[in-house]
């Protein structure tokens, strides 16, 4: 498996930069999006670095990135919280856009606007469908969700992906489910259907358990998850597959003498090869879990209740293993992502890399910074300026980030020189 893993690996890295379909920002336009009320960022390629003490906007510059790439936030749980105060009420929004450039120099310019309509007050709650509103747009022209995700690729690697592997079941189902998403729009149109379906499912077995509904309304609603349930498993039985193969890989790179590190699809329900047969599986187990999921009032098995499993040797890392191998395997969890995004895509993502060299000693240091050396664009957060010199950086951008202000920074400009 090990060497199977490291030429798939090698068969990427080696995919020469001009047959790739590169892909980078040139351009970062802001409006009431956290701490910036406005900002117009020029982005060079290569390499950019952006220093600042805590809490100056350093984060919020690469989650504007990942939000272009995403149509939402991955740092947020709702699209209010990147709205700050002063921008809501009546008319106030929120606006964030990149100006990319692909290989040939095609343009390509992604918006989103958050917005409050004007019939909103100050200080009303923005629930219902008085609430904020979301638009996207793709050159100008407006699209939805699934049509836009993906149009960019964005791997974000913070301090906080250790809950990847030490978290819940439900972070480590988002990642694979917005990693899919960037590389397969039907699989996110399932997704999306069967969370809809799901919900009304749920609505009615709690209807069922207080005797206000039929059995037999149960048919349809099972009918729908169990057609985008075994969709979404097949294509998670692949993508994990594949991404298992990279993440060894990658990991033998950050620790070589350590055991092999091994990533498994842990489904509710029996693997089956194919969507009718997926689909039987997962309507056997609804049907003999009936009552108890009448009795509880809630969907038990299918998608939703999914696992992604790590382990070193026979050792569950997600139980068992050490803080700092669990913060290898969600680095190399985020650098195997880069890789299969690459491979599926054919065009490198930009890499958001938020504070994560602090949290790293040299040699695993080094692995990231290969990463960003790989990549057509790299976005780095620090918070120690100083730190600079002591790291083996290629050539790069200095910015200087204070107060919700980004500034080209002379000083570190000139060390480089």
């Amino acid at each position: 498996m090990a060497y199977v893993a490291r030429n798939k690996l090698d068969l990427v890295l080696a995919i020469p930069r001009s047959r790739r379909s590169l892909v980078r920002l040139r351009h970062l336009s802001l409006r009431s999006f956290r701490n910036y009320s406005t900002l117009e960022l020029d982005v060079p390629p290569g390499l950019s670095i952006f220093c600042g003490a805590n809490a100056q906007g350093k984060t919020n510059l690469l989650e504007a990135v990942a939000l272009l790439s995403l149509t939402k936030s991955p740092l947020a749980e709702s699209d209010r919280e990147v709205v700050p105060l002063a921008a809501h009420g009546a008319g106030g929004f929120t606006r964030v856009e990149g100006l990319f450039q692909r290989k040939g120099g095609t343009e390509v310019r992604v918006g989103v606007d958050l917005l409050w309509p004007p019939t909103q007050g100050l200080g009303t709650p923005p629930t219902g469908p008085q609430g904020l509103r979301k638009r996207i747009s793709v050159n100008h022209l407006p699209r939805g969700a699934t049509e836009a995700v993906g149009t960019i690729n964005a791997v974000l690697f913070t301090a906080n992906d250790l809950q990847l592997v030490k978290g819940p079941p439900a972070e480590r189902r988002r990642f694979l489910d917005t990693l899919i998403s960037q590389m397969d729009r039907p699989y996110l149109r399932s997704l999306q259907r069967y969370q809809k379906v799901l919900a009304q499912r749920n609505h009615l077995l709690r209807l069922l358990a207080e005797s206000k509904a039929s059995p037999d309304e149960l048919i349809f609603w099972d009918d729908q998850l169990c057609a985008e349930g075994a969709a979404i498993m097949v294509r998670r039985q692949q993508a994990v597959g594949d991404l298992a193969g990279f993440l060894a890989a990658r990991y033998q790179e950050l620790s070589p003498q350590g055991h092999p590190l091994r990533l498994a699809y842990q489904p509710t329900v029996p693997t089956a090869e194919g969507r009718h047969a997926q689909a039987a599986a997962l309507r056997e187990r609804l049907e003999a879990g009936r009552h108890r999921e009448i009795a509880f009032g809630q969907t038990l098995v299918g998608p939703h209740r999914d696992e992604l499993a790590f382990s070193l040797g026979d050792m569950d890392v997600g139980t068992y293993g050490s803080r700092g191998q669990a913060r290898l395997v969600a680095l190399a969890l985020r650098l195997a992502e880069a890789c299969l995004l690459t491979h599926e895509r054919g065009e490198s993502p930009i890499l958001l890399l938020d504070d994560v060299l602090s949290e790293l000693d040299g040699p695993h240091r080094q692995q990231v910074l290969r990463a960003a050396r790989e990549a057509e664009q790299t976005l780095l957060t620090l918070t120690d300026a100083e730190a600079i010199g002591a790291l083996d950086l290629p050539p790069a951008q200095r910015f200087r980030v204070e107060a919700g202000a980004v500034t080209p920074d002379a000083q570190l400009g000139a060390d480089m020189a």
